[in-house]
């Protein structure tokens, strides 16, 4: 595991008395271990000789936990078999409220930008893919590469955390009440009490640019967990600004299908979405 901060966590005091009375009630049960948590990327490169293209990982979880061994093994097995080096990013949980997921995804980008020849990484060509509220930070930090919201803490500050591609996967892509999940996830990416300009702050269809990163989203009609009007507004958003971008809404399937490795998936269309993903790969990125 490697501290991309470097032993200079700018949020390291962040969680005080005053954080925490933002906290919902009922989440302090579920967000109590976050606090100890540090941010980290984990690395399983294929080797550091080659100057290979690079996926960060973000797994899903609400923003209360992340969902990685769900999704781990079959997500890295699926890049090394296409010739990536992988990163999967921890990135902060509630109480660390937004923008700090956001800004610890910005972090590991320069990180590993940084250090593309230690890591044998082709620094133009990196990417990453989020599930669920994964996506939503990837789509956040797609939006936002020129600042951070603190102080620089070192020359790694300085170097772009502009992505190149990004992958989204059943993303929530806007705080909203729309069903009981997303209310929780509302409550535990800004906390209670919030204004209204922090959910325009964090609503990634309004961000879209003509510098965002060509996209690959995949979603389900019938996900009850985050609508698929999500990707359908930010695909939308991103053809209206003239990005590539390659949508599939598949009929079956419920929220937090991962790669669909697990056998009783097989028999939907959804499952197929790697393989135009790979496709999408080929064609765009590699």
């Amino acid at each position: 595991m490697i501290d991309f901060y470097c032993s200079r966590d700018p949020y390291e005091k962040y969680v005080n008395k005053k954080v925490l009375k933002k906290e919902s009630l009922f989440l302090k049960p579920l967000t109590r271990k976050n606090i100890s948590e540090k941010p980290l990327i984990v690395p399983y490169l294929l080797d550091t000789t080659n100057k290979r293209p690079v996926i960060i990982i973000l797994p899903g979880g609400v923003f209360l936990k992340r969902a990685t061994e769900h999704i781990r093994k079959e997500t890295v097995a699926f890049f090394h078999k296409l010739g990536f080096n992988v990163f999967v990013l921890h990135y902060r949980l509630s109480p660390y409220f937004y923008p700090i997921p956001v800004e610890d995804g910005k972090r590991a980008i320069r990180y590993i930008r940084h250090y593309a020849t230690t890591y044998g990484i082709d620094p133009d060509n990196i990417g990453m893919i989020g599930f669920s509220a994964g996506g939503h930070i990837v789509s956040l930090v797609s939006s936002s590469t020129k600042s951070t919201n603190y102080k620089a803490i070192d020359k790694i500050d300085d170097v772009s955390c502009k992505l190149n591609f990004q992958i989204l996967s059943y993303p929530c892509t806007y705080l909203s009440k729309e069903t009981m999940t997303m209310r929780i996830a509302l409550l535990a990416f800004i906390g209670k009490g919030y204004q209204r300009e922090l959910l325009n702050k964090t609503r990634a269809i309004d961000l879209v640019t003509k510098d965002s990163p060509k996209t690959f989203i995949w979603h389900t009609e019938k996900d009850a967990i985050v609508p698929s009007l999500h990707s359908k507004l930010y695909a939308k958003a991103l053809i209206k600004k003239g990005i590539q971008c390659e949508l599939h809404i598949y009929e079956e399937g419920t929220h937090g299908l991962g790669m669909c490795s697990n056998p009783r998936y097989s028999y939907l269309k959804a499952s197929t979405w790697s393989n135009s993903c790979e496709k999408w790969l080929y064609k765009f990125v590699l």
